[in-house]
């Protein structure tokens, strides 16, 4: 795909055709309703061209943060990509990737593909990253033109941040960037507090908040006259259920207190992927875990190739070595791993988070967030698209801006998946 880059104008400046992809970490679709997104709700039900809803987004497997903003980011599943947890220890490296640790995170080493930011420069194209959950450069040097490091959500609230995004688009025609994402991490954390309670005041007043970005940026676009010249794409991660105290796995007692002592490590939480130091530990893991398995009839004891078909990743099991472990125990949706010291933390007794995910990415309760609204979308015989994986985004952003098979990079999305809902100038 691709074609020459137009020659565009608001009536006063010259424009290039415009993306801002805005991420709401744990938007569920459930979450959709005229009580909570009046605003998304009304867009998501009426007849428009320039709108395209999809009911759900199926999440990459694991249904976690960064295993699946960087799947949204490159196109690529987490066994390509290599982001396959929010934490995993790398035994080639002999380092531990920790998701919320710069330290330990921010190496250009760890992650794979070619993101969207550095696609749309390869073109000759500037562009800008809000917070979005990921590296400042990639392995090859290429960095966003302009980058906005994670900071607490108490210090940006949504105001600022949309007047972030609009500081970048009020830039000079030869500073302004045509591609933006943002990041806004709110609900996730408040329904990881409180659970998917979403009559609950604060995550009532977050909900509503979130509901006036995209109206505000639409307003603020019409204002600057550039209607026909932005698209912007709202989406989420991955879903969140509730947890509960009656839905705990004590992986100490299942283990024993010899063996869980002897652990050598520990990664990829809400699921769990055991390491020990000899064979015969790993093998009597492999047997208690199976036994309490078939006792409790709420997880699933897997080695790495199970895994792989698990997660419907196309990785050679084999090159998953180094950062994926052969035992792992997958809890079933709303189920935790914990141990008796861990619950002796909590002071009121109760499970933290009361809200999680991670579980089956295609389960209703992981499901995620999409919609989309535009001058490059089209009338078409349904308006909505059926659910499909977020590795699709990708090609679509770099469909919308035309940017050719040459600085795009090879990835799991499907070829031509996005042409029946884009406008005939948006492909070729």
């Amino acid at each position: 795909m691709g074609r020459p880059r137009e020659a565009l104008n608001n009536g006063t400046h010259l424009w290039e055709k415009t993306v801002i992809l805005f991420s709401i970490d744990g938007l569920k679709p459930s979450y959709l309703t005229p009580e909570h997104l009046p605003n998304l709700h009304r867009l998501s039900s009426i007849d428009d061209a320039r709108t395209l809803f999809g009911p759900s987004m199926w999440p990459m497997s694991p249904s976690l943060t960064f295993p699946n903003h960087w799947s949204l980011m490159t196109g690529l599943e987490p066994s390509s990509h290599g982001i396959v947890a929010n934490d995993f220890l790398d035994v080639g490296k002999n380092k531990t990737f920790y998701y919320t640790d710069p330290a330990r995170s921010w190496d250009a080493g760890w992650w794979k593909g070619v993101p969207l930011w550095e696609a749309v420069q390869r073109q000759g194209r500037r562009s800008a990253n809000l917070m979005w959950p990921g590296p400042p450069k990639t392995t090859r040097g290429a960095s966003p033109d302009f980058f906005q490091e994670y900071e607490s959500p108490r210090d940006w609230p949504m105001e600022r941040r949309l007047a972030h995004l609009l500081r970048w688009i009020d830039l000079p025609s030869d500073q302004r960037p045509s591609f933006i994402c943002g990041y806004a991490p709110d609900i996730d954390s408040l329904t990881h507090s409180h659970g998917v309670n979403i009559s609950h005041p604060s995550i009532t007043e977050a909900l509503l908040s979130i509901d006036e970005l995209l109206p505000s940026l639409l307003s603020a676009i019409a204002l600057r006259n550039a209607t026909d010249l932005v698209d912007i794409i709202l989406v989420s991660d991955h879903g969140m259920t509730s947890t509960s105290n009656d839905r705990l796995l004590f992986l100490d007692d299942i283990l024993g207190p010899a063996l869980f002592s002897r652990i050598k490590s520990r990664h990829a939480w809400p699921n769990v992927e055991l390491r020990f130091e000899s064979a015969d530990d790993e093998d009597e893991a492999r047997a208690a875990l199976s036994r309490a398995r078939k006792k409790y009839r709420t997880f699933d004891v897997l080695d790495r190739s199970q895994l792989v078909e698990r997660f419907n990743w196309s990785a050679d099991a084999g090159s998953l070595h180094d950062r994926v472990g052969n035992l792992w125990a997958l809890p079933d949706v709303g189920y935790s791993f914990t141990t008796h010291e861990e619950m002796r933390s909590f002071e009121d007794g109760v499970y933290s988070p009361r809200g999680n995910h991670g579980y089956d990415s295609r389960s209703a309760d992981m499901q995620a967030f999409f919609l989309a609204h535009g001058p490059s979308f089209r009338k078409r015989p349904t308006p909505q698209v059926p659910t499909f994986p977020n590795t699709e985004i990708y090609n679509l952003v770099l469909d919308i801006l035309a940017v050719d098979n040459a600085h795009r990079a090879p990835n799991n999305g499907t070829p031509h998946f996005w042409d029946n809902y884009l406008r005939a100038n948006a492909i070729d």
